[in-house]
């Protein structure tokens, strides 16, 4: 089967096509060099997606980094401590919450850790 030659102006408009078409690795997903990244997938109703796109257009950013900014936020709410603080008793070795007793921080290396230590 012959194909028709492609006219300067096709050439032309498939070339600015090529150049204005970015190859290569997908973007940052923060995080750090080195560390492996899984995928998520998640369903969601068609207005859901819509709105968090929109959402996410407003905010200058893509739909993706925005759910992952939205989770890490809430995981943080969940896992972290969110006590002020007043709060903290801080040891050259670690600091922790009195208030629900998470150990914020350990230094392994510092030398008054030892036996009997918090």
């Amino acid at each position: 089967m012959n194909r028709p030659e492609p006219t300067p102006d096709e050439q032309a408009a498939a070339a600015a096509a090529l150049d204005d078409t970015t190859l290569g690795v997908s973007t940052p997903t923060g995080a750090e060099p080195g560390e492996g990244t899984v995928q998520v997938l998640v369903r969601v109703p068609a207005r859901s997606r819509d709105r968090w796109k929109a959402a996410a257009e407003a905010a200058g950013t893509t739909l993706s980094d925005f759910v992952r900014q939205c989770c890490d936020e809430r995981a943080a709410e969940s896992l972290d401590c969110q006590h002020p603080l007043m709060y903290r008793k801080s040891y050259p070795w670690t600091e922790i919450c009195t208030a629900c007793g998470v150990r914020l921080w350990d230094n392994d290396a510092a030398p008054t850790r030892g036996p009997g230590r918090l």
